[in-house]
């Protein structure tokens, strides 16, 4: 992490904030003195390309050879800002099942994969494990796929490929490197998601948990989980759904053309482009709702397709 990025988050501006385990990561942005502002992981992800020490490795592949890169994503439809940009740039975004154990088994995939290649092609023996980073790099990316970002939904990504879980102490650099290239620039956080939001379009995300205790609890998610399945939502606060999707039934691939685990894990799509997921949690009583909004990309005032959107989720 270079001294600007250690300089400037001394001075308070920006505060980590982290489960005490460490891996998940985030950070609480100072507006001044009196307001706050939390950038999660969907808005970090956003600027994570641009600062990754990697970055002119990564660009110089891309140019020279033209290889198929990947960011790997924590669930179906889960941040739809990333979806966007990594397709901008001509970048493969998959998705995987929930957890990093499904991104850490891709990860393991593309090594053996490659290995296997420069074993064949150029009859050379590689280890992973013991390869300096850009050299894995190169690798990854003439041989196989170099994942370049792994991330999920709660608060968890990894920017390197160097461990098989998220890595708060690898995106606690990336954050500091971040703020310190945005002040480099005479630019803060959330200007800089406009600028974002601005190409790309203003995104939001919601989650409402509805818990229930007990035994009677986890009998009442699973009969509130299958009522969606035997009764369609066909219609969210006035717009009508146009596509649902129901993942505990066999047919879905991921964009590696891989077969999905069944997963009980149900997905709308409405007219308007917003988004509802809805899975009972693995660990705690409860059911949860995932609210995905966004207005049009490009839109002639972004204050008023932020109002918008935020109102629309809302009603949903």
């Amino acid at each position: 992490m270079n001294t600007r990025a250690v300089n400037f988050c001394s001075k308070g501006a920006v505060r980590n904030c982290e489960r005490d385990d460490c891996p998940p990561e985030g950070v609480d942005i100072r507006i001044d003195a009196k307001d706050f502002a939390i950038i999660g992981i969907f808005e970090i992800l956003a600027i994570l390309p641009k600062i990754l020490r990697a970055r002119k490795t990564i660009k110089a592949i891309c140019q020279n050879d033209k290889p198929d890169l990947m960011i790997c994503i924590d669930y179906q439809a889960f941040n739809l800002s990333s979806d966007k940009i990594a397709k901008h740039y001509g970048v493969c975004c998959l998705n995987t099942p929930t957890g990093f154990k499904w991104m850490a088994k891709k990860l393991r995939k593309y090594e053996e994969m490659a290995s296997l290649r420069i074993l064949e092609d150029e009859g050379i023996g590689l280890d992973f494990d013991r390869t300096e980073l850009f050299t894995r790099m190169d690798v990854l990316s003439r041989y196989s796929t170099c994942v370049v970002l792994s991330a999920e939904e709660s608060y968890g990504y990894l920017p390197l490929d160097l461990v098989r879980d998220k890595d708060g102490n690898a995106s606690a650099l990336a954050i500091a490197e971040a703020i310190a290239f945005m002040e480099s620039t005479n630019t803060t956080p959330l200007k800089f998601l406009d600028t974002i939001y601005q190409k790309y379009g203003f995104h939001l995300e919601k989650t409402e948990n509805i818990y229930f205790e007990g035994a009677e609890g986890s009998a009442t998610i699973t009969r509130l989980v299958e009522s969606y399945r035997s009764n369609a939502i066909n219609e969210l606060a006035g717009y009508q759904v146009t596509k649902s999707k129901d993942f505990s039934n066999d047919g879905y691939v991921d964009e590696d053309e891989e077969n999905l685990p069944l997963q009980n894990f149900i997905q709308l799509q409405l007219e308007n482009g917003f988004t509802i997921s809805i899975r009972p949690s693995g660990t705690e009583p409860k059911i949860k709702y995932y609210l995905f909004g966004c207005s049009e990309p490009n839109p002639v005032d972004l204050s008023q397709a932020k109002e918008e959107v935020t109102s629309t989720l809302e009603k949903i």
